[in-house]
């Protein structure tokens, strides 16, 4: 009965206090009773309440589960170590600790004289898991670990790092001489000496479902590089499932993607493209090994298979395409449609990813194969008739088989997506497979036609279309029906396609021969340009 009426006692005193300093005009927003009861959630942006709960979750070997709110928490001072939140401790003082982000950003102030600091450091057998979060503006410019330091165990899921920066100790993101997993995450504008998104020394990481882009080493010396990714310790280890890694750069080109200094280095259905031109990866030391179902578009990685190197992947731009990561989608034509191994779609578990990186809604295999790379597109098909001028016999006919160039831009026009050749059947008709979903301007050109285009929006299966009809005439290919083109056709009017002097470019109705029906053609359109403008 004492003890019970002390504790009454002694909140009751504390309340009396608490609300003395209240009407005073005193802040008391940020003084607390006592640690929560976990899991416990941080009020929106109450970056004083997370230090101290995670300094409680720090005390007891329970394992802690902490929620934030979709806000944004500014670290201002550093708290221990260079780093802004308190060291994640060992599993035998502080247990394992999860911070679930809703969303949140956490961050270190951008205001005039914050000192230096990254946000996290996970310490030896310590043990933290970060779900939907972002992580932003970390600065270790004498020490390493951007945004994390990780020497115990690191899970990060659906969450960005991004803007963080680390000096000569590597890993503008996260440096990690642990056990590292990040899973369907984009680590993107990283910067450091060496390991511009990651630095790996002696460390185990696994990257999956995720997306590297645009980070960048600034280190101009022979041990620094790895615009992405820096592994240089023999015991280190990296494997990498179902990823993207592109746009990064380096000060040292050849190592502006993946850098393999020693330990070893395992890559499958994943795409290592377009880092600094084609500098994709550097070999200096360890053991590299092709998982297969990878792509590049360069040499450097010499991966095998079907697609291999050397081939474009038709990746869009880093940005929101769903779920709560940004991503690169595979445009229109991507060679990494369909071109991965279900098999080799793992998580760190061993278990068969269900989705891409984007999450919930977005299956990890449509049509039957996965995808290379973290991003599984939507595909369609789309059946195309050619409309042809000037064809006498009905289909089908010899004369309505014909070589068409068909290009794709985005609905407003612009960069070219996809630009390829396909011959008819003899009924005019061809199907171009594996188009991303969504609204496209199309571009068809015949091989003495001019151009037409349409606006065709590609849904999921089999799309049909019927072009405009593709007018005859342009002979020497420049889009512009002309007097050039008559000169080709006076040239080798009246031959067939038996004789010397036939040219095929100016039998427009492709009969085999060149004569008054293919005059006819040309004087009808002469001086038409087809849609797009002259060709240079």
């Amino acid at each position: 009965m004492f003890h019970r009426l002390r504790r009454q006692t002694l909140l009751l005193g504390l309340a009396w206090v608490l609300l003395s300093l209240h009407f005073a005009g005193v802040d008391v927003s940020h003084v607390y009773a006592a640690c929560p009861v976990f899991p416990t959630t941080v009020p929106a942006a109450d970056s004083a309440r997370l230090i101290e709960v995670i300094g409680c979750a720090n005390a007891t070997v329970a394992n802690d589960v902490i929620n934030l709110t979709n806000s944004t928490y500014t670290l201002t001072t550093v708290n221990a170590s260079d780093t802004g939140l308190p060291p994640i401790a060992s599993t035998a003082t502080g247990g394992t600790l999860r911070i679930n982000g809703n969303g949140a950003t956490i961050t270190r102030s951008t205001a005039g004289g914050t000192p230096n600091f990254r946000l996290f450091r996970v310490t030896n057998l310590a043990t933290l898991t970060l779900n939907k979060v972002r992580l932003t503006n970390g600065s270790a410019p004498d020490s390493a670990g951007g945004a994390i330091a990780n020497e115990g165990t690191l899970t990060l899921s659906d969450s960005t790092l991004s803007g963080n920066t680390a000096g000569d100790g590597g890993g503008g993101a996260i440096y990690n001489n642990g056990t590292t997993t990040l899973n369907s995450s984009t680590l993107s504008g990283n910067t450091a000496s060496y390991g511009g998104a990651v630095a790996n020394l002696g460390g185990t990481l696994r990257i999956i479902n995720s997306t590297l882009s645009a980070n960048t080493a600034i280190g101009v010396d022979g041990t620094q590089g790895g615009g992405s990714l820096a592994n240089y310790a023999v015991l280190a280890s990296v494997v990498i499932i179902n990823s993207t890694i592109t746009g990064n750069t380096a000060v040292q080109a050849a190592r502006s993607g993946l850098w393999l200094g020693a330990g070893t280095l395992t890559i499958q259905n994943s795409i290592v493209a377009n880092n600094n031109g084609a500098n994709n990866c550097a070999v200096t030391g360890g053991t590299f090994t092709d998982g297969g179902n990878n792509l590049s578009n360069g040499t450097s990685c010499a991966f095998g298979g079907a697609v291999g190197q050397n081939t474009n992947p038709l990746l869009g731009a880093l940005t929101n395409n769903g779920g709560v990561t940004q991503t690169h989608t595979l445009l229109s034509g991507s060679p990494a449609i369909n071109a991965g191994n279900n098999a080799k779609a793992l998580d760190a578990e061993g278990t068969p990813l269900t989705t891409d990186q984007r999450g919930t809604g977005f299956p990890r295999i449509l049509d039957g194969t996965i995808d290379i790379g973290a991003f599984e597109a939507t595909t369609g098909s789309l059946s195309v008739q050619l409309t042809l001028q000037g064809r006498a016999n009905p289909a089908p006919h010899a004369s309505r088989v014909v070589t068409v160039n068909v290009q794709i831009q985005s609905q407003g026009g612009g960069t070219t997506l996809y630009n390829q050749n396909f011959a008819t059947n003899s009924s005019s008709t061809f199907s171009i497979p594996n188009l991303a979903t969504g609204v496209y301007l199309f571009t068809f050109k015949g091989t003495h036609t001019l151009a037409r285009q349409q606006t065709i929006t590609i849904d999921s299966g089999v799309n049909l279309t019927t072009t405009p009809v593709l007018l005859e005439g342009d002979a020497n290919g420049s889009n512009h029906v002309n007097i050039t083109d008559f000169s080709l056709l006076a040239t080798a009017f009246g031959k067939t396609n038996a004789q010397v002097g036939y040219n095929v470019l100016t039998d427009f109705n492709n009969d085999g021969i060149v004569n008054i029906s293919d005059f006819s053609l040309l004087a009808t359109n002469f001086n038409q340009i087809g849609a797009g403008g002259v060709i240079p």
